[in-house]
């Protein structure tokens, strides 16, 4: 390790990630609690070390340039870590842990909170912060620190995300997917579906390239039929339930989510069998992090759940 590096402290990256966040030194220096002049000279000290200019003055302040964000990236993730460290030992301290899991909002209708018991059991003094959010957001964030696991699908895309992000996956079940419709369409009437009904249907889809509308397409496909096109494209699940609740139109999902929607007489799963989706739910970790005791605890309570519950994948609508 270069010695110079040795000259880094921990407000210089506080600094890094402040003018990022503002950008310009007049409101990051507010936000630091210290003079501009000294936000000035502690800049310098940075840009000394590393021998290099940070940011680009411009019209709207200061703009990191490749060096510098590629600084800011790192100060941000070690900043999370010393967050976690800290609060880590505070909850050691107080003998109640925390940890935060990223998953989608459709993980948290069936799944996840059916798993809270086993949780609960095993650990009742562990807090557990959600976050919803969408998969590559959420390992966006999982990369930066600001997460701790996260359970979901991989998407198609996932190896751009972010390029300096690995990620350790533990496959848990394989969703097969399912269409809903409102209670009272013709189709929900009849005994059995065909694929040629739904592709008469009007459909309500999220837009193209969606991990959902991929499976969607392929269930067609495998059935030598053309995708039929949506008459409404909602990238918002909860909004599709509402369009197909009020209108003829189909939408496709989870068979555990078209379960839920059923069992509180919203919507209808018709009966007509989709294959699985194409990336199994799994358990989503960031390789270089040593994982604390919590987050093996929570893994192992997940995994063991999920290999004993058979609501999960298989079945028939």
């Amino acid at each position: 390790m270069d010695t110079k590096f040795l000259q880094l402290r921990i407000k210089h990256l506080a600094l890094l990630d402040a003018i990022a966040t503002s950008g310009s030194l007049h409101a990051a220096a507010k936000v630091l609690h210290l003079t501009q002049p000294a936000l000035t000279n502690m800049l310098q000290e940075v840009e000394s070390i590393f021998g290099a200019q940070l940011f680009v003055r411009n019209k709207k302040g200061l703009t990191a340039n490749s060096v510098g964000s590629a600084l800011i990236w790192r100060a941000r993730l070690i900043l999370n870590e010393l967050s976690r460290a800290g609060g880590e030992v505070t909850e050691i301290l107080n003998g109640r842990r925390e940890i935060t899991i990223g998953l989608t909002p459709m993980m948290m209708l069936e799944v996840v909170p059916k798993a809270l018991g086993a949780i609960n059991n095993s650990m009742p003094n562990l807090r557990i912060v959600f976050v919803e959010r969408n998969v590559p957001t959420l390992l966006d964030e999982l990369a930066q620190g600001k997460i701790d696991i996260v359970l979901g699908s991989l998407p198609y895309d996932a190896s751009v995300v972010h390029e300096k992000a690995a990620f350790e996956y533990i496959r848990l079940f394989e969703e097969k997917l399912c269409v809903m419709a409102r209670d009272g369409h013709a189709l929900a009437l009849k005994k059995r579906v065909n694929w040629t009904d739904l592709t008469e249907a009007a459909w309500v889809l999220p837009t193209d390239g969606s991990l959902t509308r991929r499976n969607f397409n392929k269930g067609f496909i495998q059935h030598d039929i053309s995708p039929p096109e949506p008459k409404y494209v909602s990238s918002s699940f909860h909004s599709n339930v509402r369009i197909i609740s009020h209108t003829d139109c189909l939408m496709v999902a989870p068979l555990s989510v078209g379960k839920h929607y059923t069992s509180i007489g919203l919507v209808k799963v018709l009966n007509i069998s989709f294959p699985k989706a194409d990336n199994p739910i799994s358990i989503i970790l960031k390789k270089t992090r040593i994982r604390t005791e919590t987050e093996n605890k929570i893994i192992s309570i997940f995994l063991e759940y999920f290999s004993l519950s058979g609501n999960y994948g298989g079945g028939d609508p």
